[in-house]
């Protein structure tokens, strides 16, 4: 667990694949020390509630995660 409820930043969404599908939205919601939960939108391909991986894209992809009081 971390000390507080960490602030999450993405580098940006484009950075990050669902499967082979570019990610148009990507945000975090319910953080807590634990864990957080990921949103991500596609233009198309997937279906909704349908497990998927999430990938770096490139070189550039970075999740920041900071709980520093």
């Amino acid at each position: 667990p971390m000390r507080a409820i960490p602030s999450l930043a993405i580098s940006a969404a484009g950075d990050f694949l669902l499967n082979t599908i570019a990610v148009t939205v990507l945000s975090f919601t319910s953080p807590s020390k634990t864990r957080a939960f990921a949103a991500a939108t596609v233009a198309a391909g997937l279906t909704t509630g349908h497990a998927t991986y999430l990938y770096a894209a490139n070189t550039n992809a970075r999740i920041k995660v900071s709980a520093r009081l």
